[in-house]
């Protein structure tokens, strides 16, 4: 076995990885290891064809020497992270090895062990819930639920993200604004001034499963874990190419939607570095009247 993803599981500490001879990269990406569990990644010194790590999103990554207590500890490595470790670096983590050890040593003693049960979890408003390993279970729990209700329905079609949603009048004039779940949302034209954008601040507990967009000509509806987004647009958009991108960082969902007729050539633009946009999953919708499911593409 040369790849292990282990990402957005409920990983706690690094063990029991010392036979896997062959590994060249391991992802524990958005876990749940602490500085406590951090201070036993040198259990990986004996996988000498480990090349790539990736730790981002635990808790342990927020600690000030985190990168360099990693690249000090495992010299094997040419990636950390999904960022080239440098020969400076090396050197730098090599020279301060044993202070930052020491100090990650005292933060993880000061470090408050906080067990919180499903059950416990489950008591707690959504909004309000902590992220940790008990809300993760029940955020699957219920996604579990969801899937398995759809699956006892009889039904000869696939579902789509409008069966989520009341159906429309023929003239959405009366059609009124609302926002049931008290989001905090950006409704904006791009850069350009081509496309009109929504920007929704939704947070990484919400599994992508429980949002569901529809986009009309004049009219965007949100809907995230049952409660309503709905926005009427200033101009009217092609359905067809609208866009939808979550950030898998920050949950963040923005939604784009290229204006129909729009008298200006459309410019040019680079939404940031080709690497960030691997971390995004990325939704196309179609328009309303296919009948074919959204393409997921992650």
């Amino acid at each position: 076995m040369e790849y292990l993803n282990l990402a957005m599981n409920n990983v706690t500490t690094i063990e029991n990885l010392e036979k896997c001879e062959s590994l060249v990269k391991l992802d524990l990406t958005m876990n749940f290891i602490t500085l406590k569990g951090l201070l036993k990644l040198d259990r990986l010194a004996v996988n000498h064809s480990l090349r790539q790590l990736f730790l981002m999103g635990n808790p342990c990554a927020d600690f000030e020497g985190y990168r360099s207590f990693v690249i000090g500890t495992l010299p094997q490595l040419t990636h950390v992270d999904g960022t080239d470790v440098t020969h400076v670096e090396r050197i730098i983590a090599r020279q301060h090895l044993r202070r930052i050890t020491e100090d990650l040593e005292k933060a993880a003693a000061a470090e408050t062990a906080t067990t919180v049960s499903v059950d416990e979890i489950a008591s707690i408003e959504p909004d309000a819930r902590p992220w940790c390993a008990a809300t993760r279970i029940l955020d699957n729990e219920v996604k579990m639920t969801t899937s398995s209700s759809k699956m006892k329905q009889p039904q000869n079609h696939f579902d789509d993200a409008r069966d989520a949603f009341d159906v429309l009048p023929d003239d959405i004039a009366d059609v009124k604004q609302k926002n049931q779940g008290d989001f905090d949302f950006k409704l904006t034209d791009s850069e350009d001034e081509t496309s009109i954008e929504l920007e929704i601040k939704v947070g990484t507990i919400i599994d992508t499963s429980l949002i569901h967009v529809d986009i009309h000509p004049k009219l965007v509806r949100v809907k995230i874990k049952g409660e309503l987004l709905q926005l009427k647009l200033s101009h009217e958009v092609a359905t067809d190419a609208s866009v939808a991108e979550r950030s898998k960082a920050t949950g963040k969902l923005l939604i784009t939607m290229p204006k129909l007729n729009w008298h200006l050539k459309p410019k040019s633009v680079v939404r940031g570095d080709p690497k960030i946009r691997d971390h995004h999953a990325r939704v196309t919708y179609h328009r309303a009247e296919n009948d074919e499911p959204p393409d997921v593409i992650c």
